[in-house]
């Protein structure tokens, strides 16, 4: 018994060791499968709040433009991508983590709230001719609208950390997202500053001038930093593309021509520019500096699915791994009963026994 027992003690020391170690590698992998999966719901709603910021913007271009617009509009600016954008919302922060979930709801129902308030306080001017409309309600309607992309902003900062928390990689890209989206915001509001002079084309004050170098000086510093961050990130596929795409068509072609407009307004010169068609020449590069937004949106989103498969299949290894020593423990220790410890048993009863003269 007591060789039986050594025998046994020994299997289940090495078992031991050997299950535990399993199970920690398990636990390491269920908990990258699990801040993966976590790091891609926050992700899913970082980007529809990003999509909700560029679709808000346009949304303030267009009501800013019937605002500025003399005659009754006759229908009011499209709603519809702000709109459906914020039924993806409703679905997509329900997979939200609880802990983040708590968080984040309140304010962004208040942010659904103050969209249908700035909407409301616009839509009975537009419908008046400009005679009758209530002028302060334009520059109210801009600052209302600047607000609300201040406050996406504030969310998207929130779950940008909670991001990076559940996974550094990702936590990366969605660095690299935020400063697009950045240029995107600086540079609409840059660009509202022009369509609200061209719908109203009064001498820029000194406050105004100074705000316009204000956003100049903040593109180039939110970009340097974009640069920086895609520099990291330049062997994902899309993220160098999206990058040059913003500079080619955002930094330098919008950049130079939004300059030389400021410069001929300030000089009271032609600028070339109607309200419609400023509007539609930035449309496209403001647009454009969104592009390494998209390329870190779709490589957050191949990353997260390639790490959570990779955790899932480490996790089921492991288990497996582990309920197969246990299997062989278990089966060892009945082989070593059965083939070893037995026929010593039978030995040694046979030995005594012929030691008693018991043949």
């Amino acid at each position: 018994m007591r060789i039986r027992g050594l025998f046994l003690l020994c299997i289940s020391l090495i078992g031991s060791v050997a299950v535990a170690g399993g199970v920690i590698f398990a636990v390491g992998e269920w908990t990258k499968w699990t801040n993966a999966t976590d790091a891609r719901a926050v992700m899913h709603v970082f980007a529809d709040l990003a999509r909700l910021t560029e679709n808000l913007s346009l949304e303030r271009g267009d009501y800013n433009q019937a605002l500025l617009t003399e005659a009754a509009a006759t229908t009011k600016p499209s709603t519809q991508k702000v709109n459906e954008t914020l039924a993806a919302m409703e679905v997509a922060r329900k997979q939200l983590p609880a802990d983040t979930a708590q968080v984040f709801n309140a304010p962004y129902d208040k942010l659904v709230a103050a969209i249908q308030a700035s909407r409301a306080l616009a839509d009975p001017e537009i419908a008046k001719p400009g005679s009758a409309r209530d002028r302060s309600v334009q520059a109210r309607y801009v600052s209302n609208a600047t607000a609300l992309l201040v406050e996406t902003a504030r969310l998207s900062d929130m779950l940008e950390i909670e991001i990076a928390t559940d996974n550094q990689m990702i936590g990366k890209l969605a660095g690299l997202a935020r400063y697009s989206l950045m240029l995107r915001d600086i540079g609409g509001r840059r660009s509202t500053m022009l369509t609200s002079y061209f719908g109203n084309p009064k001498p820029f004050t000194p406050a105004q001038v100074e705000q316009f170098y204000i956003f100049e000086g903040q593109i180039r510093t939110v970009w340097s930093m974009l640069e920086h961050a895609s520099s990291e990130l330049e062997e994902l596929p899309g993220i160098t593309a999206g990058t040059q795409k913003a500079k080619a068509e955002f930094i330098d072609l919008l950049g130079k021509r939004t300059q030389e407009v400021f410069q001929n307004i300030l000089q009271n010169k032609d600028t070339g520019f109607a309200i419609d068609s400023w509007r539609a020449f930035v449309r496209p590069p403001l647009a454009a500096s969104l592009a390494p937004r998209n390329a870190a949106f779709d490589a957050a989103e191949a990353l997260s699915v390639a790490q959570i498969s990779s955790a899932r299949m480490a996790f089921t290894l492991a288990v497996g791994v582990c309920g197969l020593i246990l299997l062989l423990v278990l089966g060892f220790g009945l082989f070593i009963t059965r083939r070893v410890v037995q026929p010593i048993r039978e030995m040694a009863i046979g030995i005594e026994q012929i030691a008693q003269g018991v043949l």
